[in-house]
């Protein structure tokens, strides 16, 4: 009985110590960072795409703030540089937009250079006051900036849809 013990033992140490080499091994594994790095740039770029299709009139400026929250660089400059003309704008056309994620993927990812590029499907509701709903879809692609608070857009733009 104490010899089976003892073999059981010996086969858990080895065990254990062979995982632990092997976690140990790929922790410092460049691909395993540049997954990392890749699905935080695709997490933030799909969280960003719905924010910035987000907007209710009854509270423009928590939304606005949203905005500014994932932007950087030239959109975050437009978004503040004309925030109080797209509060009026909004206000005044009394409209609730709500964004839903269809699909996204990195096209590109260059961790070295903190840039990655997002292309997204969204399904946006529009609703006016006193209206009836509409739903849009809308192909998008978001050029992604490393901040130091994380990944952050640089860009938004629409993208056509191709033809045969």
């Amino acid at each position: 009985m104490k010899a089976v013990l003892g073999v059981l033992v010996v086969l858990a140490l080895a065990a254990a110590g062979w995982f632990g080499w092997g976690w140990w091994s790929a922790s410092g594994d460049p691909g395993l960072r540049q997954a990392v790095e890749r699905d935080a740039a695709l997490a933030a770029g799909q969280t960003a795409v719905v924010e910035l299709n987000t907007l209710d009139y009854r509270d423009v400026e928590a939304g606005l703030a949203r905005w500014r929250a994932v932007a950087t660089g030239t959109l975050l400059e437009e978004l503040s540089q004309h925030k109080e003309q797209h509060a009026r704008d909004i206000k005044t056309a009394r409209t609730t937009t709500t964004a839903k994620l269809l699909s996204a993927a990195l096209t590109t990812v260059d961790g070295r250079a903190g840039a990655a590029t997002l292309i997204a499907a969204v399904e946006v509701t529009v609703a006016r006051e006193g209206a009836q709903a509409s739903t849009q879809r809308s192909r998008l692609s978001a050029e992604l900036v490393r901040t130091a608070e994380g990944w952050r857009v640089g860009r938004l733009q629409t993208m056509g849809v191709g033809g045969p």
